[in-house]
């Protein structure tokens, strides 16, 4: 389980800073359901499928960054964010930030352990204070180089929209900064039968600049926006390994291309464990984190153990 300092301290104990353990003002819609959702559920919706609940899970373990975007407000961001926070490792320390009130002391604590934090965004925006906007998300996007992972939420279409909303007027963040980001997730905003699905997932990858370059060619480049996943059906194959060579239309299988540096016999065996746990409709909100943090990395093709013990 994620866990921040005790409730009433700061970090380390330290009167110097604020708490950061519990959510700052307003985190999501007021209408969320009393329990939120976890990564099993958004599964058994079908707000994402194994397939690709299986490729976060294995970035965000691997301690990268995310940030889910949609279009309309209250189209299930921040209850997709919170379930992929059970996907970092076990040690890692939350810290809801402040929003423009942030004023980032934790810096420069010696106390705080980058490597083992998650800065938690509830969104990239200027529309309410308690959001972040301004000078603070270059401060954010700095921090991801200084070692600590972020998540976060914002208004943007697809990843493209959303980098443009960091990259333009007013911010204008370098892109060297932005490319700190790992993963963008974008949803659907469920017009017509109300129902959200991920729309895509994007990695980001700073483009350097050629020796000799103009002025005016390095001001047009700077990062690539790589499509991960563009459909459902095309995360789905992952779970079955017999689907990289049948022909019954299910589209080419997720090759090193999609996963990035990930191997597809890690894709395959992480996302057949989340199929299996969610096909159990009495697992608990509190043991999800748990069941994940106990999956064992695979050191061969042999598939990771089921929770029930098969193979």
């Amino acid at each position: 389980m994620v866990n921040g300092p005790a409730r009433g301290q700061g970090l380390a104990g330290s009167a110097r800073h604020p708490a950061y353990e519990e959510p700052f003002h307003w985190w999501g819609p007021p209408w969320d359901t009393p329990r939120p959702q976890n990564l099993l559920d958004l599964i058994r919706c079908g707000t994402l499928t194994a397939g690709q609940g299986g490729l976060l899970w294995a970035r965000l373990a691997r301690r990268q960054s995310v940030v889910v975007v949609a279009g309309p407000r209250g189209a299930g961001k921040t209850t997709l964010l919170n379930a992929l926070i059970d996907c970092y490792p076990s040690d890692t320390r939350r810290f809801y930030l402040r929003g423009c009130f942030e004023p980032f002391s934790f810096l420069s604590d010696p106390a705080v352990q980058p490597g083992r934090s998650l800065l938690l965004v509830n969104e990239f925006s200027p529309h309410l204070p308690s959001y972040l906007w301004g000078s603070g998300v270059a401060r954010v996007l700095t921090a991801i180089k200084q070692g600590f992972a972020v998540v976060g939420t914002a208004h943007a279409a697809d990843a493209v929209e959303f980098v443009a909303s960091l990259a333009g007027f007013p911010l204008r963040i370098a892109p060297a900064l932005i490319g700190g980001i790992d993963l963008i997730v974008a949803l659907t905003d469920g017009a017509g039968d109300g129902h959200r699905t991920v729309a895509g997932i994007w990695t980001l990858r700073t483009v350097k600049e050629k020796e000799g370059s103009t002025e005016r060619e390095r001001e047009g480049s700077g990062l690539d926006i790589r499509s991960l996943l563009t459909a459902a059906r095309e995360a789905d194959i992952i779970i079955d390994k017999r689907a990289e060579s049948d022909d019954r239309g299910r589209g080419p299988s997720l090759g090193s291309a999609v996963a990035g540096s990930i191997g597809g016999d890690e894709l395959r065996q992480r996302s057949a464990y989340l199929s299996a746990l969610a096909d159990r409709p009495n697992e608990g909100n509190s043991s999800v984190a748990e069941h994940l943090a106990a999956w064992p990395m695979p050191k061969d093709d042999r598939s990771a153990p089921l929770p029930d013990g098969r193979p």
